[in-house]
């Protein structure tokens, strides 16, 4: 059981191959419907005519505008797995965060494809690269499944060991048709237990499923978030050690890796609560429980 305490990305640090296209507000009269970006914030008429300011207007009362949410390039850096930032064919980063990183994570990837991560220091170059494929041949298990299931895609990834530089620029590459994350968080890993068997894992929907007095059901799809409760065991006498990282994590998003190989098991989320059992002098279990943010 790892957990990612992440570093935020300034928007200084962060260049993009993902182009700033929103139109930028300027004054004047809009209409019901048009889109316009303050900053990183990408705003939406809700009052045809309006010639209020898209900050002041999603406050006023009745709202003129409404905020949307972040610009296509900063999504992935927005602190939630709902909206991604997409982009035609590849999407490259660079970040340069001025402090010790030593772990990148990708949640809800789509394009399939590939990505490449590297790292590169300005005295020693390229001290880190690696390419993984975004391809999940793990469902094919016999001749049939090999002529006629498709393949699925990886949509969660987490490259863990990167090397403690202070001053290098992380870098990274998705390449894939239509490429899109969700998150791309950076920060510094550490392990607190081992995951055991028991861990589960499921979803919290916010989709509605309405019946009515006839008994016809319609649905109205929409996101789902992870919700895992990781069962975990580790030394007695590193209690002290694992409350303190996760009391440290309380109340702001991280990442939560149960194991890489599973992509249901890293979660950029926050924890809800957790416990620890006090089990015997040398190991002592617990559980964690997680909810996808």
């Amino acid at each position: 059981m790892k957990i990612v305490s992440i570093t935020p990305v300034e928007v200084s640090a962060l260049t993009s191959s993902v182009p700033l296209s929103e139109t930028e507000w300027s004054a004047g009269t809009h209409n019901l419907g048009e889109q316009r970006r303050v900053g990183l914030d990408l705003y939406q008429v809700l009052v045809s005519g309006t010639t209020d300011e898209p900050t002041a207007g999603a406050v006023a009362d009745p709202p003129t505008w409404g905020l949307l949410g972040k610009v296509n390039r900063w999504r992935m850096f927005d602190g939630s797995t709902l909206d991604q930032t997409t982009n035609a064919d590849e999407i490259t980063v660079a970040i340069t965060p001025g402090s010790i990183v030593n772990a990148v994570v990708f949640n809800r990837l789509g394009g399939g494809g590939e990505i490449r991560v590297w790292m590169e220091d300005p005295t020693d170059g390229v001290v880190f690269d690696e390419t993984v494929s975004l391809i999940d041949n793990s469902n094919v298990v016999d001749f049939y499944t090999y002529c006629f299931e498709p393949f699925q895609q990886r949509f969660d990834l987490a490259f863990l060991n990167l090397p403690p530089y202070g001053a290098a620029t992380i870098n990274a590459e998705i390449t894939a048709t239509n490429a899109a994350c969700a998150e791309m968080s950076i920060g510094f890993v550490r392990e607190i237990a081992l995951t055991l068997n028991g861990t589960s894992v499921g979803t919290v929907r916010f989709g509605v499923r309405r019946t009515d007095a006839f008994g016809r059901t319609t649905f109205v799809r929409r996101q789902s978030v992870k919700r895992v409760n990781f069962e975990v065991i580790g030394p007695t006498a590193s209690i002290d050690r694992f409350v303190r990282i996760l009391d440290n994590e309380r109340d702001q998003p991280a990442v939560f890796i149960g194991s890489e190989l599973y992509d249901s098991l890293i979660v950029f989320g926050a924890y809800q609560d957790f416990e620890k059992t006090f089990s015997g002098p040398a190991y002592s279990d617990g559980t964690i429980r997680v909810e996808g943010l």
